[in-house]
């Protein structure tokens, strides 16, 4: 199916004179512009002066699954993923429901690849909120959690610096938008991940704990506080990355489904410590 449309199917009629048509750059092409519809078929790029061109769209079949069965009649999970079922009803006799081909609305990147946007079902001409749309969303959000430490940015060598990632194990990323559906979206803290900047590094669950200054370490080592010790002296820069589960519902948070695709990794924070070696010195007795 090589038609490419200007708009979403399930929920805005083609604009007028969009089909396709041969032209000497092959089979086109409607491209959707800022304030209406193409007046007549042009390439991809080429919109008029003024015009914003936006996402390139095209229709797949994504094949049927057998409601029956739950087996697959047949469906092309290279292009569309798992399989989500559509059925034709019949307001008579919902049980006579039959399966139907499921949809996917197929999205041109900038160095021509085609993504999966949404999967839909004619019958309904509602999108299904797919979990690579979700899980997109949720990278999008997640917060960079910066890295905890006792400042200044000072520290001594064969002394604990107590570091932590300052963030509470779950985080509400809010209500998002996804093929038009409203989606609730929250992470919950599964790992951090220190690289201390001497070649050390060190993955755990342990987000660590803010320094307590009402209750002083009064040791080198400091066992109620995660951190890390260093050896040699000089500039060190830490890095800290989240890795997060994420969950998403589509009632508002009655019901959390897990984003599929595994772990959700956000962007790193760093951090500029620099070691210093003390020096214990003799000094004569004065009295």
């Amino acid at each position: 199916m090589d038609e490419v449309l200007s708009a979403p199917l399930q929920s805005e009629a083609p604009c007028a004179g969009s089909d396709s048509h041969a032209t000497a750059w092959g089979t086109t092409d409607a491209v959707a512009v800022a304030g209406g519809c193409p007046d007549r078929p042009r390439k991809p790029g080429s919109q008029r002066t003024g015009e914003v061109a936006e996402a390139v769209l095209k229709p797949w079949d994504c094949g049927r699954v057998s409601r029956a069965s739950d087996v697959l009649a047949r469906w092309d999970s290279a292009v569309c993923g798992s399989p989500v079922p559509c059925t034709i009803d019949d307001p008579t006799n919902p049980a006579a429901a039959v399966p139907s081909d499921t949809f996917a609305t197929l999205q041109q990147g900038p160095a021509g690849v085609w993504t999966v946007q949404s999967l839909w079902c004619p019958s309904k001409a509602t999108p299904v909120v797919t979990s690579q749309a979700v899980r997109e969303q949720a990278l999008r959000l997640l917060p960079v959690v910066p890295v905890g430490m006792i400042g200044p940015h000072l520290s001594l060598v064969n002394v604990q610096e107590i570091l932590w990632a300052p963030t509470t194990p779950q985080r509400d990323l809010g209500t998002v938008s996804v093929v038009g559906q409203p989606v609730t979206l929250r992470v919950t803290a599964e790992q951090a991940a220190w690289d201390f900047g001497d070649g050390s590094t060190d993955t755990t669950t342990d987000l660590g704990k803010p320094y307590d200054h009402t209750h002083p370490c009064a040791t080198k080592q400091c066992p109620d506080y995660y951190g890390h010790t260093y050896t040699t002296r000089g500039p060190q820069t830490i890095t800290l990355t989240m890795t997060w589960t994420g969950q998403y519902s589509l009632d508002h948070g009655t019901t959390w489904t897990t984003i599929a695709g595994g772990p959700l990794t956000g962007a790193a924070a760093t951090a500029t410590i620099t070691t210093k070696e003390a020096r214990t010195i003799l000094i004569p007795d004065q009295h």
